[in-house]
């Protein structure tokens, strides 16, 4: 029932569309099917698409849904149209749990630093967990320009960051290789920038992960 409500409004947009584009058309041959007999059969099949669509992501939500229940815990899935899973609820012990994974529209700022101009984030999306009285962030990032340039941008930006400690920083241009990486020193305070030169060694891939506690 849920699925045929929400399949409703498209069908019927789609004829609506079919139907006024037959009115403004030409007359056509009688002996040939009308643009509108074409176009309801097109709205037909997409509407069987969707309906598909729509059956394959919730039967993939309960399978995930049963994994994740397996130990007593009591979450909910959802995949969400950019392919995301969001899993929420209480954890075994009862504690209020959440991981959303697979987010393409993390605003990167979240981290504290300001991100670097043009980094795209990579295919398999950002990460944020909720839970134990902790916010975890964590993505992966790629953008065509050198790892050095990175690394003088996150340099900066980690300089400004009270009790960040930057631990390492290199200048090997290998594929792969880390330039830069800094950590937060405490458990409760935890904040990592990794900057790589990318394994095929055209561009740069920068990890960033922050953890807080939740407030």
């Amino acid at each position: 029932m849920r699925h045929a409500t929400l399949l409703a409004p498209l069908m019927a947009t789609l004829l609506l569309a079919a139907c006024s584009r037959e009115a403004s058309a030409p007359a056509e041959d009688a002996a040939t099917p009308t643009s509108t007999e074409a176009a309801v059969d097109a709205a037909k099949e997409a509407v069987a698409d969707k309906a598909r669509e729509l059956a394959e992501r919730k039967a993939h939500e309960l399978m995930l849904e049963q994994s994740a229940n397996a130990d007593g815990a009591k979450l909910k899935v959802t995949i969400g149209d950019d392919g995301s899973v969001r899993t929420e609820g209480q954890d075994k012990d009862g504690e209020p749990m959440l991981v959303h994974a697979g987010m393409k529209n993390l605003d990167a700022t979240e981290f504290g630093v300001l991100p670097y101009p043009g980094l795209q984030i990579d295919d398999k999306g950002a990460t944020r967990m909720q839970d134990k009285g902790r916010h975890t962030l964590m993505a992966s990032y790629t953008s065509s320009d050198a790892p050095a340039k990175l690394s003088a941008h996150y340099r900066a930006e980690v300089a400004k960051l009270a009790g960040v400690k930057q631990v390492m920083d290199m200048s090997n241009d290998g594929p792969g290789a880390a330039h830069l990486v800094a950590v937060y020193p405490t458990e409760d305070q935890q904040f990592m920038v990794m900057v790589q030169a990318a394994k095929d060694g055209a561009g740069s891939t920068v990890l960033l992960s922050r953890v807080q506690p939740l407030r």
